[in-house]
């Protein structure tokens, strides 16, 4: 888990720990100055499913992206927290790895989709075919180019995302929290652009993630492990022949 503080010279706080608690007591995992701050405010989480936010009792409202949330949430890398007057970003532990360095359009091998959880078009999905401009403002995201756009294509099986060409553009554009020129794009990472948040949504990504890490615990034995030789297997079929065998005289008998 690593947490960033925007606007302060504070260095990023990086955690191998699966439960960090956030408040003003010097006691707590990441101790936080400012009004409306109690000693131990929320208590962050990370799971398979991410990293699940609690707001303590008794504890201020907390905003999620400017969302309030009273007791639970679960956040997404890229998320920011407002916690009285303190300001938390969530990161991903490593930036995002840049978009791959060809100049030819791939095939599209899969599909994916930007879908919207915050701006103007908040609650919509847009696929990445063959690909996608998002606009700085409140213009529509789609094929065609704009100024201060940012584009997506697919590159290498993977969907990019490659800057403008006006420069000033990529100083509001982030991906998992990171600040970036170009980026490779998994499934579930967040894009934050002006006033824009993303979800990229991608299944075919995401099962190719699943399979690639997919493993037999080492204390799980394969049949092959526990099973004896052929040759015992041989001597025991053998044996309960001979066995049928003999009950077989005896009740003939």
């Amino acid at each position: 888990m690593r947490l960033a503080f925007p606007q302060t010279s504070r260095a990023d706080f990086l955690t191998d720990r699966g439960s960090v608690s956030l408040g003003t007591s010097p006691y707590g995992d990441v101790p936080l100055d400012g009004r409306g701050i109690a000693p131990c405010h929320i208590q962050l989480v990370a799971n398979k499913h991410g990293v699940s936010l609690t707001v303590q009792a008794d504890a201020a409202t907390v905003y999620v992206n400017a969302r309030p949330v009273h007791e639970r949430a679960l956040l997404r890398c890229g998320d920011r927290l407002s916690i009285g007057s303190a300001q938390v970003l969530l990161l991903s532990d490593q930036p995002p790895a840049p978009a791959p360095d060809v100049h030819s359009m791939d095939t599209v091998p899969s599909i994916a989709h930007l879908r919207a959880v915050a701006g103007p078009w908040s609650g919509r999905s847009f696929r990445v075919l063959p690909h996608l401009y998002l606009p700085l403002g409140s213009q529509l995201p789609g094929p065609q180019s704009s100024s201060g756009s940012i584009r997506l294509v697919w590159r290498a099986g993977y969907p990019c995302l490659l800057g403008g060409q006006d420069p000033s553009s990529m100083q509001c554009c982030r991906v998992n929290g990171y600040p970036i020129k170009s980026a490779r794009l998994d499934d579930g990472d967040q894009i934050m652009y002006g006033m824009h948040r993303f979800i990229v949504d991608a299944p075919v990504l995401a099962a190719r993630y699943d399979s690639a890490h997919a493993f037999l615990p080492e204390e799980a034995a394969v049949p092959e492990d526990t099973a004896g030789s052929r040759r015992e297997v041989w001597w025991l079929l053998f044996a309960a022949a001979l066995v049928s065998f003999i009950l077989a005289l005896i009740l003939a008998g």
